[in-house]
């Protein structure tokens, strides 16, 4: 029975992926793809220090080095991190989002 019990919890936890409308699966494809590649994963990493300076100061120049970031990391990025911004966290799709960009944070380093 044991045997058993690690594969089906695996498979519920890939459910709500797999549930995922297409805009959503395109966007956690984008978040992978970064993941993947040093340069883009360093973009991301400085754009994650920006967003996290801005939620302590509204500091406008802050805000076009976030923009300046989101160009460097490109149009597909950016699609899929406003669908992440814009998604209910709380929603199957904002928790797939979520999970997408919290494995993408986990490899910057902290």
């Amino acid at each position: 029975m044991r045997a058993l019990a690690a594969p089906i919890a695996l498979s519920l936890m890939t459910i709500p992926a797999l549930t995922a409308s297409p805009r959503i699966e395109a966007a956690v494809k984008v978040f992978q793809t970064v993941g993947t590649d040093a340069d883009r994963l360093k973009t991301y990493c400085e754009l994650e220090k920006i967003e996290e300076q801005i939620a302590k100061n509204a500091d406008p120049s802050l805000g076009v080095r976030m923009d300046k970031l989101l160009d460097e990391l490109g149009e597909n990025f950016k699609e899929a991190w406003v669908t992440a911004t814009t998604i209910d966290p709380a929603s199957e799709d904002g928790k797939v989002l979520d999970a997408a960009l919290e494995q993408l944070s986990d490899r910057c380093p902290h």
